[in-house]
């Protein structure tokens, strides 16, 4: 599919507090937390994580193993997730590729011992990309294709590819949201309104959400 790309502000350059906030810094409020498997350590919610951060070594290696089929680099990555009783985020920026990514879990979570426990009703998985030097995006809505979907006991460098491989395998892609100006199929738009009809979504997925992606407070 051929896709026009869409006028937007440049990206903020790493190292810009109000995009990346870089060297870890910590902006948790100290509630929920999920604890690293290699260091034994805890990571909070709206604590900010990088390639650099000591105890974020299970993260790292993780994410050394899944190279993207559309990523330039893996080496330098800011991580965040927020947590709630309703709500996951894994908000990410590759700064190699200028590739930024969000996805937005809604069930029931419950964190225990620092690990994680859920049950999945709907998910949101959303990218921002400058890679080729061109604004590109896309979001897309998914819903369980049986009607409980649940896990058990993560740890935090399990969450992003668990979660992912679950919205993948578990999930169906009920509208996807390109700004393309070519004509487009069935459960593709290129009316944002159309996959922000929850309020969570439309806030989280609002236009321009990568030019501050670690906002502090987002749940």
């Amino acid at each position: 599919m051929s896709k026009k790309p869409k006028t937007a502000k440049s990206p903020k350059t790493r190292g810009s507090n109000s995009t990346t906030g870089r060297l870890g810094a910590t902006k948790s409020s100290r509630g929920f937390a999920v604890k690293d498997r290699i260091t034994g350590q805890l990571l909070y919610s709206d604590e900010l994580i990088t390639e650099s951060t000591t105890k974020a070594e299970g993260l790292r290696q993780q994410i050394s193993r899944y190279p993207s089929l559309y990523l330039n680099g893996h080496s330098q990555f800011d991580y965040e997730f927020e947590l709630s009783n309703s709500m996951a985020i894994v908000t990410a920026f590759y700064p190699e590729s200028m590739h930024y990514e969000r996805d937005v879990y809604k069930g029931s979570f419950a964190y225990s011992k620092g690990l994680m426990t859920g049950k999945l009703d709907m998910a949101a998985h959303a990218w921002v990309s400058f890679e080729t030097g061109e604004y590109d995006e896309v979001i897309e809505i998914a819903k369980p294709q049986i009607p409980k979907i649940s896990f058990k006991g993560l740890w935090f460098d399990e969450l992003p590819t668990s979660l992912s491989r679950i919205l993948t395998t578990s999930m169906i892609v009920e509208m996807t949201y390109t700004p393309s100006k070519s004509v487009l199929p069935s459960r593709m738009t290129n009316d944002r309104s159309a996959v922000t009809t929850d309020g969570d979504l439309a806030r989280l997925l609002a236009e321009g959400w990568w030019q501050n992606p670690f906002a502090p407070n987002l749940i």
